[in-house]
This record gives structure tokens, C-alpha cells and sequence, in this order.
């Protein structure tokens, strides 16, 4: 497990081993946030970690179920603009959940745009239009799979782009599900070397994003 915390003009990553009853710490690595480019904003504990309990980005589900998220963005950093195609895998009959985080909690429920069905293996979800989150700061894609035999909760049904009404945690998951998790930053146009891109409309449909219900 991966914890990166800023110090000042310094980044502090922290290694740990996590077990159900347990986590030790195996080491730790200081660096001058500059060494890679990085600012103060661009890293920190996702709050997710601690509201989830992940362990390695993940949570294993009934009878050891799996889910991974796949964003093909080169170091974790991404230029405002870029298009990638997203997917999830599952190991299991799930119906799968797709959520954009960032560092303080805040989340969007981005897909499906329809009624969720079951589904096994790689999904492949589309491209998505990257714009950094507002605020800025890292952005992390949770993908929930629900088991079939999972309790039923208002998550479940939600369907299309809407803002979570608090911030992302337990709360939002049935008992039982698997959660898997990829973070990256998405820099800003005209900002480290990315090209001026007009993203107004995509920030105005965030910000006109109605609540999950």
C-alpha cells in the first residue's frame, strides 16, 4: 500500500503492508517535489483510502471477487483535452459502477448512462474527455462491482452523470462488493507543457451536474 503525503516543498511516499489486522510500515522515500515536476497540490492522501478502507486500491468482494479500472495515461499525468478509453474487468458477474473522486471526497457517479446490467470480463466504457477536477488536485476513478447476491441500495440504480450529495465513503457501497481504483492528474491547458484547450463546456456540465438520487 502507497500513501503520498506533501511536506512543504517535499513529497513523502510511505510503503506499508496491510492485512485484516495489521499494517506495518517497510519503508519511506523523501523528494523534492520538483524532481518530478510536481507542485503541492498534485499530491496528498486520497481521502478514499481512509473513508473506503482500501488496501493496494482495492477491496475484495463476496467469494473473492475483483474489479480493476483501466485508464491508459501515460505516468499517471494527463493534458486537459486527451481522450482515453476507459474499461473494467471483473472476475465475476457484477453489475459495475463507475465514480470520478478527488483528493477531498467529492465524487461524480459517471457511469453507466443507462440501466445497469450484469455484465463479466472487460467492458470496455468509451473515451472520456479529460478535464482536471475542480480544484485540481488528483482525480480517481472507483469502480464498484455489486454481486447479484449484494443488498440493494440507492447506488445500485443511480445511472448517468450525477453529483454525489456527500462526499464518496462507505456509505455508497452494499456490503459485499469489490472496488477497484486508478488515480492521475489531469493538468490544465497552456499549464506543463500542455496545449491551450477550451474545456468551458465540459466544467459547465460539472458544475450543472444534478444530484445522484
Amino acid at each position: 500500500m502507497l500513501d503520498v503525503a506533501t511536506l512543504g516543498e517535499r513529497a513523502v511516499v510511505t510503503v506499508s503492508l496491510a492485512d485484516r489486522e495489521s499494517t506495518e510500515t517497510v519503508g519511506t522515500l523523501d523528494f523534492a517535489l520538483d524532481v518530478f515536476g510536481l507542485k503541492s497540490g498534485d499530491v496528498g492522501n486520497c481521502a478514499t483510502n481512509v473513508l473506503l478502507g482500501l488496501s493496494g486500491n482495492e477491496i475484495r468482494g463476496i467469494e473473492g471477487l475483483t474489479v480493476h479500472v483501466d485508464v491508459p495515461v501515460a505516468d499517471g499525468v494527463a493534458c486537459a483535452g486527451e481522450r482515453v478509453p476507459l474499461s473494467v474487468e471483473t472476475d465475476g458477474a457484477a453489475t459495475v459502477h463507475v465514480f470520478s473522486v478527488d483528493q477531498r471526497g467529492n465524487g461524480y457517479h459517471i457511469w453507466p448512462a443507462g440501466e445497469a446490467g450484469l455484465s463479466r470480463g472487460v467492458v470496455e466504457l468509451g473515451k472520456a474527455h479529460l478535464v482536471p477536477v475542480p480544484g485540481g488536485g488528483d482525480e480517481r476513478l472507483v469502480a464498484v462491482a455489486i454481486p447479484p447476491s449484494a443488498a440493494v441500495t440507492a447506488a445500485k440504480a443511480w445511472k448517468g452523470f450525477c453529483r454525489l450529495e456527500t462526499p464518496f465513503d462507505a456509505r455508497h457501497l452494499p456490503q459485499g462488493v469489490a472496488v477497484g481504483t486508478t488515480t492521475y492528474i489531469v493538468r490544465a491547458g497552456g499549464t506543463d507543457g500542455c496545449p491551450e484547450v477550451d474545456t468551458q463546456g465540459a466544467d459547465e456540465a460539472i458544475a450543472r451536474a444534478p444530484v445522484c438520487r
